[in-house]
């Protein structure tokens, strides 16, 4: 499925549309004398501080021997929060607060499984992440980061400490899954019995004039008696420079790609006529339109799509094994809940709560106005 795109962001070349649906992470005491003395010195202390489920009135959950307070939680979300942009559960609803809970307590679940496995990265791979992380995010260089991050309230190691928990994350997902494959034959299977799934829509080769309002647009059309004409005219009025140079042009793009009314103009259209003006919704612009090519809809031949396929049943594989894998190892660490923080299903993968961006994958790209 192909994400909708404005057509001045589009690309001048053909637009490769994607043909399948996506498939898409005890210790023992030395002398028994100094146990009971630990006992007799804290035992007082423990009976003021925990409730009668056994944890102190501010936890979370106890997970490993140590107990991770409310106060332990609204630091983990507050760095999500400064590190992904996302906005903070309100832990006030039961729901919210349940599943925030489970997602921190699966989070240290994952980071204990990757140390038990050996799992590791070396500083120098944290390193280049980060540079990646700080050319992508922040254009305006470092300095924009380091400020960034003072008006966030976190640290620059803190980011470093998340990076490095993605990229272990990641190389204990290849670990899990590394002898997931997938057999000819069950991809062929695939292809053959989901045939819509497969259909490429049909595209159109298009072209626009973008006029900063739809009363100069009767003018500007009288101009344009042909596609030089149009080629012509879009390079010397069209208020958008990335498609100007270029005649107009925005290449192949499927009606699902452009806002509604153009889409809807666009694909009524002949080949070699223009049409419009189109007011842009939620914006003064006007746009004028031509066709210059149809690509009607089809069906691939499976040598087209065998790769993508195989690819996405790999994927949709590995990530039924990571999940049982995530699933054997939260039973296995017996987290301990406090009853209001107690998910309905403490053993089951949370699908909510803590954000799986990984801050080393690129930005979604901005969209600029368009028809």
């Amino acid at each position: 499925m192909t994400e909708k795109t404005s057509p001045d962001g589009a690309d001048a070349g053909e637009v490769t549309m994607q043909t399948t649906a996506g498939w898409l992470r005890s210790r023992r005491t030395a002398v028994l004398a100094s146990a009971l003395a630990v006992l007799l010195l804290t035992g007082a202390a423990l009976f003021v501080v925990l409730r009668p489920g056994g944890l102190p009135s501010d936890a979370v959950f106890r997970y490993d021997g140590r107990t991770y307070t409310e106060r332990d939680l609204a630091g983990f979300l507050r760095q999500q929060q400064a590190l992904y942009g996302t906005e903070l559960p309100d832990l006030a609803q039961d729901g919210q607060r349940r599943a925030a809970a489970q997602s921190y307590a699966v989070s240290l679940i994952v980071d204990q499984a990757a140390s038990d496995a050996d799992v590791s990265v070396s500083d120098a791979e944290v390193a280049s992440a980060e540079a990646d992380f700080i050319e992508r995010s922040y254009p305006a260089g470092r300095d924009s980061f380091i400020d960034a991050l003072a008006a966030e309230g976190i640290s620059e190691r803190d980011v470093r400490d998340e990076l490095r928990r993605q990229l272990v994350v990641s190389a204990l997902y290849d670990e899990v899954t590394k002898d997931v494959s997938v057999d000819p034959a069950t991809v062929i299977a695939t292809y053959r019995s989901n045939p819509d799934d497969f259909v490429v829509p049909e595209t159109r080769l298009l072209s626009e004039i973008v006029l900063p309002s739809c009363d100069v647009a009767p003018s500007v059309a009288r101009q344009v008696t042909g596609p030089r004409a149009f080629a012509r005219v879009a390079r010397t009025r069209s208020l958008d420079s990335t498609t100007a140079s270029k005649g107009g042009s925005l290449g192949y793009v499927a009606q699902g790609q452009l806002q509604s009314k153009f889409g809807a103009e666009a694909f009524a259209a002949r080949v070699g006529e223009t049409f419009g003006p189109v007011r842009a919704e939620g914006g003064s612009y006007c746009y004028l339109g031509m066709v210059r090519g149809i690509r009607k809809e089809r069906l691939p031949a499976f040598g087209e799509v065998r790769d993508t396929l195989t690819r996405e049943l790999g994927a949709a594989r590995g990530l039924e094994r990571w999940k049982s894998y995530l699933e054997s190892q939260i039973r296995k660490a017996g987290v301990q809940y406090a009853d209001r923080y107690r998910p309905a299903d403490p053993d089951a993968v949370p699908g909510a709560g803590l954000p799986t961006v990984d801050p080393t994958s690129e930005p979604a790209p901005e969209t600029s106005p368009a028809p």
